[in-house]
């Protein structure tokens, strides 16, 4: 059996690592006859470097398999002589196919496999292809693109949307459509379970659906670029994506970010620079970011306020939600809470004191952000920005933010 794949070889003794680089390799599986006659189990394993291929004993040879991170593609064969760790990482069903014959074998199992001195190579052409450049129209290839592709680049070719052919493309992890003149975008990327995406540098404005952010995508994706477009409202959907590492959305229109970024606690770096923003929502201070930059704003002087307090009597939804966070009871288990519940903890304005505040005033250039928490700050030196309030009442507004100076 035959496993095409990328491979490392690490020395235990000296945790010497062979090759900088992962290398494309084939791993065989196979027997080799002994001079009793007995077959013996063995891998062959071919690199570039090595196309004769290495042979390796494996029966009463295995000092462990370790399979964690399978579902991600990853194992690792420990071999006792010599004493090497073979770090795998391929296709995720072949290689579990591959680990199941390999115990198959190791059990003394009934399996149909070649002779090692026959083995040989998969050939380098019928290798998959996972990356691809496109830098102009004549580069496109004519068969379409290769349901193998994980990292896919078409830059300054004019786009004005995705093509359905590239939304069909079930194993990419990375794609980037940067320098192009894309305004829209389909509800299909959304069903990508991309881990970066890179839009920067197009025409995404207030013509763009959203929608798509609500699909597998919300799930997998870590680094997004919207930088360099002519957004002028935050998209409200990017909220949910909750596994969002970086965000990059300066040189946009944005004048203000709402209050709902906070469901983002897995944001590290946010980059606003170059927008029109006048203030930082106050929650900015609860996120955990370790890069932020808002340099070229239109930060100025506090405003004067007059104070209003909300009267009206909040929804059900929100009162439970109060209750749920007062009682600190656990709401991020799937399917523990409803849906409408949990949106509302995680995306609506938080008091001073705590409490979810719904339909009340905003009040605007209201308040000071010390951001000293933040290990990269690109902006004026003092680090004080104004914020964005909001509060429950009377009684929190003198010991609120708004008080602070």
């Amino acid at each position: 059996m035959k496993l095409l794949c990328e491979t490392r070889v690490v020395e235990r003794p000296t945790q010497t690592v062979q090759s900088a680089r992962a290398s494309k390799a084939t791993l065989v599986l196979g027997y080799k006859h002994s001079e009793g006659g007995d077959k013996e189990l063995e891998l062959v394993h071919f690199t570039p470097s090595n196309k004769a291929g290495m042979k390796y004993k494996l029966a009463g040879n295995i000092e462990t398999i370790r399979t964690r991170f399978v579902n991600e593609g990853k194992a690792t064969i420990s071999l006792q002589v010599p004493a090497y760790d073979i770090l795998i990482q391929s296709d995720v069903l072949t290689l579990k196919s591959f680990l199941q014959t390999l115990r198959i074998g190791l059990e003394g199992g009934d399996i149909n496999l070649q002779e090692t001195v026959h083995a040989t190579p998969i050939p380098a052409k019928m290798q998959p292809i996972e990356r691809m450049v496109i830098s102009k129209p004549s580069e496109y290839p004519k068969e379409g693109f290769p349901e193998t592709l994980r990292f896919l680049e078409i830059i300054n070719n004019g786009l004005k949307t995705v093509p359905i052919t590239i939304c069909v493309l079930t194993n990419l992890s990375s794609l980037d459509l940067r320098q192009n003149s894309i305004n829209t975008l389909p509800n299909a990327l959304g069903e990508l379970q991309l881990r970066a995406l890179n839009l920067s540098n197009n025409e995404i404005g207030e013509n763009c659906n959203w929608n798509w952010l609500l699909g597998s995508i919300r799930k997998s994706l870590i680094n997004l670029d919207l930088s360099m477009n002519v957004i002028k409202n935050f998209p409200y959907y990017l909220v949910k994506l909750e596994r969002l590492v970086s965000l990059r959305l300066n040189d946009n229109l944005m004048e203000r970010v709402p209050f709902s970024i906070r469901r983002l606690q897995n944001l590290r770096s946010l980059q606003l620079n170059a927008n029109r923003l006048k203030a930082l929502p106050s929650c900015v201070e609860q996120m955990c970011l370790q890069s932020l930059d808002i340099a070229g704003n239109y930060f100025s002087d506090r405003q004067q306020i007059t104070i209003e307090y909300p009267t009206e009597v909040p929804p059900l939804w929100v009162l439970a939600g109060r209750v749920i966070l007062r009682n600190q009871i656990q709401y991020d288990e799937p399917g523990k809470l409803p849906t409408v519940i949990v949106d509302l903890i995680k995306e609506l304005p938080i008091c001073y004191c705590g409490k979810l505040i719904w339909n009340a005033k905003i009040y605007e250039c209201s308040g000071l952000a010390y951001l000293r928490a933040i290990s990269f700050l690109v902006s004026n030196a003092s680090r004080e920005y104004l914020t964005d309030n909001v509060i429950c009442g009377r009684r929190c507004f003198g010991i609120s933010i708004l008080n602070r100076s």
